[in-house]
């Protein structure tokens, strides 16, 4: 369960900032959703604060794998780190190739269904990469280095590479 804090006020910075400090969080222990309400005629614009814990929200992907790997029946071990509001999920397992699937199908949809559940819960866009055994990473190694191949090429020959 993913608990969150929802309040409204009119300063944005100094409403967050006394929320937070009254919570006893700081911005890097949380995810903030903020939305805009127009004011009326003659009152002023207001905004919709919701904070969302990250440690709630990495608690909730590593069970939400879990349960992926007792249906599927695959044992897999879950390593997640935060940084820079992107959340890295490593997947670790015997069975890699049936986690990552013909061209990355596999991987790719978990990933996607992650995202989605998360979207459903936070209503927010948390940006999540999900990877096993560095396949994703190491396709794009590969992939800079054909761009960096390719770029070489066209300065040697003068040519548009087709």
């Amino acid at each position: 369960m993913i608990n969150s804090y929802i309040f409204e006020g009119k300063n944005l910075e100094d409403n967050l900032n006394n929320k937070l400090n009254e919570l006893n969080l700081k911005k890097e222990d949380v995810f903030i959703k903020i939305d805009e309400i127009e004011g009326k005629l003659f009152k002023s614009k207001k905004y919709k604060f919701k904070i969302f814990l990250k440690n709630d929200i990495l608690l909730y992907i590593k069970d939400y794998l879990k349960e992926v790997s007792k249906l599927s029946g695959i044992p897999m071990n879950i390593e997640i780190r935060e940084k820079d509001e992107i959340i890295n999920i490593m997947i670790a397992s015997e069975n890699s190739s049936i986690m990552i699937g013909k061209d990355g199908r596999t991987i790719n949809s978990l990933e996607l269904l992650l995202k989605n559940s998360l979207k459903n819960l936070t209503d927010m866009n948390i940006k999540i990469i999900l990877d096993s055994s560095n396949y994703k990473y190491n396709k794009l190694k590969k992939f800079e280095k054909n761009i960096k191949y390719i770029a070489k090429e066209v300065l040697k020959t003068k040519i548009d590479s087709k």
